[in-house]
């Protein structure tokens, strides 16, 4: 039998015949597994979050699970949470979910990045928080966001994991329901290059 990881990089391979994600089918360079601690660093950045109470409980939402990092990372972070996940490769389509969530968190594919914003501002009530690559995060994109009532909050960056082997920078991006104005978060007292690799803009780990 084969082993967790390697059953699922057999999957990974063959993706590409797979009819997800909207019929596009799943890219094998759409899969880019986020390490435990800058699933941390992500969430931590997310606080405060709404807090349980009898009338409402918490729903959030990981559309491409992967491994679990930031599903498993959620459930520790939010235990009183409601939590879902979707995961192209174990069956479930982030595009057949139709359900409400106040929040939707993780690493999207970036391949189909519109029509993947688009199905999340159409599912979330409160905030969108994913990883973007920099050249993602246009006018046209941060227009449409706003057409459905989602406004810029929170731009973080942070220094690429080495497994990625990619060139360009990556963001964690914020984005909540009635936030008025974008706002530039502070890199605050003037730092080192080798200080600021891998620190979020507000201070981070």
């Amino acid at each position: 039998m084969l082993g967790h990881r390697s059953r699922r990089d057999s999957l990974i391979e063959g993706a590409s015949e797979l009819n997800g994600w909207g019929g596009r089918g799943v890219l094998p360079n759409d899969e880019f597994r986020t390490p435990e601690h800058l699933v941390k660093q992500c969430l931590a950045a997310l606080e405060p979050i709404e807090q349980p109470s009898e009338h409402h409980t918490l729903s959030l939402l990981d559309p491409c699970a992967g491994t679990g990092a930031w599903f498993f990372r959620m459930a520790e972070q939010w235990p009183y949470a409601k939590i879902d996940r979707n995961e192209i490769l174990e069956g479930t389509d982030f595009f057949q979910n139709h359900r409400d969530y106040d929040w939707i968190i993780g690493n999207p594919p970036f391949s189909n990045l519109t029509a993947w914003l688009q199905h999340s501002a159409l599912l979330a009530t409160k905030g969108i928080a994913y990883i973007l690559p920099s050249h993602a995060l246009n006018y046209n994109r941060i227009r449409m966001m706003e057409s459905f009532g989602f406004y810029l909050a929170q731009i973080h960056v942070f220094e690429n994991p080495k497994e990625w082997r990619l060139g360009y920078p990556h963001f964690f991006v914020v984005w909540r329901t009635n936030f008025l104005r974008a706002r530039m978060i502070s890199l605050g007292p003037p730092v080192g290059k080798q200080e600021r690799l891998g620190m979020f803009l507000d201070g981070g780990e």
